[in-house]
């Protein structure tokens, strides 16, 4: 199975590259290594900030180009990228996506029972996933798209409407007939 993945430089220890020195030098620098035995490489490149991968499919070469905005020079700049960054970058987004919306709208109860983060994930990935559902559905129909925040609130909503007890709000009523308390004339 083919991965490629952004990774830790102290997890590489097999494939060291040198990060700190790749930070200090120039946007479009980057550094390779090959681990022989598990048919591994990682890139360290220097984009906006420091970036490591690791891939077993891809490798550096074809190197591409990228557009990106340089201060320095008052426009934009072509800088150099790895092949396995840019197959990183064109192919990520589901599992990213997904941990980007679990993490926006987690659930914040706090409970002493051990299931119950487990129970909250559960429900966090069905509404995730019924979220891609509905927007591929949405899509191919061309209706109206709703963002993630707005199908969560849809769905409990009916839910609400569906299972829920009405709020009584207000003083308690005092009529004789729908009052359930004991009269005070009968109590002792």
């Amino acid at each position: 199975m083919g991965l490629t993945e952004t990774i830790r430089t102290n997890r590489i220890g097999k494939c060291p590259v040198d990060g700190k020195a790749l930070a200090k030098k120039d946007r479009r620098c980057y550094d390779y290594s090959y681990s022989s035995g598990e048919n591994l490489v990682v890139v360290a490149w220097n984009d906006n900030n420091f970036v490591a991968a690791a891939s077993n499919c891809h490798s550096i070469r074809p190197v591409g180009k990228a557009t990106r905005y340089s201060k320095a020079k008052g426009g934009k700049v072509s800088i150099d990228v790895p092949h396995l960054i840019q197959k990183y970058n064109a192919f990520m987004g589901g599992v990213d996506r997904f941990d980007q919306n679990v993490a926006c709208y987690r659930c914040n109860i706090r409970s002493k029972k051990w299931w119950f983060p487990f129970f909250v994930f559960g429900l966090e990935a069905a509404l995730q996933n019924a979220h891609q559902l509905y927007r591929a559905r949405q899509l191919g129909s061309g209706g109206v798209e709703w963002d993630h925040l707005s199908f969560r609130r849809y769905i409990v909503q009916t839910y609400l409407k569906k299972y829920g007890q009405p709020v009584m709000c207000g003083r308690p009523t005092t009529d004789i007939k729908t009052d359930k308390r004991v009269l005070p004339d009968i109590r002792c």
